[in-house]
């Protein structure tokens, strides 16, 4: 980290000074050292405030802290910069789903989201995600199947599988399983 900041201090260009930053972001968050992340973000968003890489990775940090408030500020700043940041936009519904109980808010970022870029399966998911939150399993199966075909990211397959259960889908559930057995991933 010592060289990156170094580096980043001899550097002319401002993108190779994001690249830098973003790299020593990613090696605190590898070491779950999110208040140092807020630190660096927060000092560099003093001068250069409505970059939207430093702002997203200050929200993230923040949701590892469990201060949602201040990542949903952050979040809605890049809203207020790019308004069609389906990033944004899913991560927010996203973490508003699993953090408090405001599915309304949740439902309406991801569904903007998802009318921006349907075919992701991130969004898919938290499509599926905030249904099943609000109990509505069979709506939630149908997002859910697609999302888990799109994409066996392991928070995906979990949903899936919850999903599946709720829905008493056991013999989907039970191949879901096999094929992760199969497949080395688990």
């Amino acid at each position: 980290i010592k060289y990156l900041v170094d580096t980043r201090k001899n550097l002319r260009v401002y993108d190779d000074q994001i690249r830098l930053l973003l790299k020593e972001i990613s090696i605190l968050r590898s070491s779950n050292s999110f208040k140092k992340i807020v630190r660096v973000t927060t000092n560099h968003l003093s001068y250069h405030p409505q970059e939207i890489n430093i702002l997203y990775a200050r929200a993230m940090a923040y949701e590892s802290l469990k201060e949602i408030r201040a990542m949903e500020l952050d979040l809605l700043k890049i809203l207020e910069i790019d308004k069609k940041n389906t990033n944004t936009l899913n991560a927010l519904g996203y973490s508003l789903t699993i953090h408090t109980d405001r599915y309304d808010d949740a439902s309406a970022y991801v569904t903007e989201a998802y009318s921006h870029d349907p075919g992701n399966a991130a969004i898919i998911d938290s499509m599926s995600w905030f249904l099943y939150k609000q109990g509505n399993y069979s709506e939630a199966l149908k997002y859910s199947k697609v999302a888990y075909m799109k994409d066996k990211d392991p928070e995906i397959v979990e949903h899936h599988c919850k999903i599946l259960l709720k829905n008493s889908l056991f013999d989907e559930f039970e191949e879901v399983l096999q094929n992760i057995k199969n497949s080395g991933n688990y």
